[in-house]
């Protein structure tokens, strides 16, 4: 039986990570962050490969804090985290409540991005970015929303 090939370091996955750090450091529209994130990395299928199963609940945490303020009502699913080792970003999928959740971390900036929409058929998404830097639970740092429907999505 032939041995797997290691999963090799890729420097053009290097360079996606690189621009989706400095998206969500800069831009306004978080709108760009996730169309970045799902229209260059998630195609790619070396980003896809080159991350491993892992945990993180000081990041679970801070999802749970985040996701309170926009659907109170939720409770976080059971969190699918993958990592990647060299970049230190985690992504991965939840539920919360009813709802979805998308969502990212950079571990060297302590910042993150998630995405959550109430159901697969809803046009309305919130869009937070959130810190967890020297942020007690009751204010996880800054964070932004943006809704899909009001800047003219179909409904």
């Amino acid at each position: 039986m032939p041995k797997p090939l290691p999963i090799r370091r890729d420097d053009h996955i290097d360079a996606k990570i690189s621009q989706l750090r400095k998206l969500l450091l800069t831009v306004e529209d978080l709108d760009e962050v996730s169309d970045y994130f799902h229209n260059v990395l998630v195609l790619d299928d070396a980003f896809i490969a080159s991350g491993e199963r892992s945990s993180n609940p000081r990041l679970v945490t801070a999802l749970e804090a985040v996701l309170k303020r926009v659907a109170p009502e939720g409770k976080l699913g059971t969190p699918l985290i993958f990592r990647l080792p060299e970049q230190a970003l985690c992504h991965g999928y939840t539920t919360w409540g009813r709802g979805h959740v998308v969502f990212l971390y950079f571990e060297q900036l302590d910042l993150g991005f998630c995405s959550y929409v109430r159901s697969l058929s809803s046009a309305e998404v919130t869009f937070m970015r959130f810190s967890l830097t020297n942020a007690p639970v009751s204010t996880w740092g800054a964070w932004q929303s943006a809704n899909a429907a009001s800047r003219g999505a179909p409904q």
